[in-house]
């Protein structure tokens, strides 16, 4: 291996050469054709993805206002580009995160708000209270969702959205969305088999939602085997959670 890579005064230079040609692509860009800001926003993005690691919070600011501009400067297919390049980034740009994650193209702001973890939880609560569906959509299926962004998906959220949010294991559902999730589940069996297999839904509304499902959803939960409530055979319908795991329905 070639040690003048690690050399930490050569990283430097190299760093500085960087930054100097993205403060004069930067100077270019009010001159430039659409054609050539997607170019050279696809070349600053190689620059950064490339060294993003090692960058310091001050350059990773300068490639911020460089690629923030650029976006805005850009088409729908190169800022879609964008957004799926800088999506799974760990250390990506804030400021152009957020506008991407603002864009009212779901092409574009759906990699973002599906996988960024540079969005916080006021900037999801903004794209859930403001945006369409198929923005929902991509928050729904966050590895992360917490409990007040879930509130509003659930509250605004169509069909395909409710039941994103009913699959995704890591949604923190309040009783309040879980209240809500069961009513809908009245017209909607896919909805149903997902709430009902989840094991944080509160037992009350388990046995509500017994009591809604049809029989083929009914019959899954139990075919399933789970680990918690089943239904007893009685007058007034009752349920109990199963110990051991074992389906268990009364004679």
């Amino acid at each position: 291996m070639d040690s003048t890579i690690n050399d930490p005064k050569d990283v430097a230079q190299t760093l500085t050469l960087r930054i100097a040609i993205i403060g004069e692509l930067e100077e270019a860009i009010g001159r430039a054709s659409k054609q050539r800001c997607n170019e050279i926003l696809m070349h600053i993005t190689d620059l950064f993805i490339g060294g993003s690691v090692r960058f310091s919070d001050e350059e990773i600011d300068l490639f911020d206002d460089t690629m923030s501009r650029l976006a805005l400067a850009v088409d729908v297919p190169a800022r879609s580009a964008l957004a799926r390049r800088l999506a799974p980034i760990s250390k990506a740009p804030v400021k152009v995160t957020r506008l991407l994650a603002n864009d009212d193209e779901p092409e574009v702001a759906s990699p973002i708000l599906e996988q960024s973890e540079r969005l916080d939880e006021d900037a999801l609560l903004l794209t859930a209270r403001r945006k369409d569906q198929q923005h929902l959509l991509a928050v729904a299926r966050r590895k992360l969702v917490g409990e007040a962004v879930a509130e509003v998906l659930v509250e605004r959220g169509n069909s395909e959205v409710l039941r994103a949010i009913a699959e995704n294991a890591d949604a923190e559902l309040s009783e309040a969305s879980f209240s809500r999730l069961v009513d809908h589940c009245r017209d909607d069996d896919v909805l149903a088999a997902s709430v009902g297999v989840r094991p944080d839904i509160p037992h009350q509304l388990f046995q509500k939602l017994l009591g809604i499902a049809s029989e083929p959803v009914r019959s899954k939960f139990i075919a399933a085997n789970l680990p918690v409530r089943v239904e007893f055979n009685c007058v007034e319908p009752h349920f109990i959670f199963v110990a051991n795991g074992q389906s268990l329905l009364a004679a």
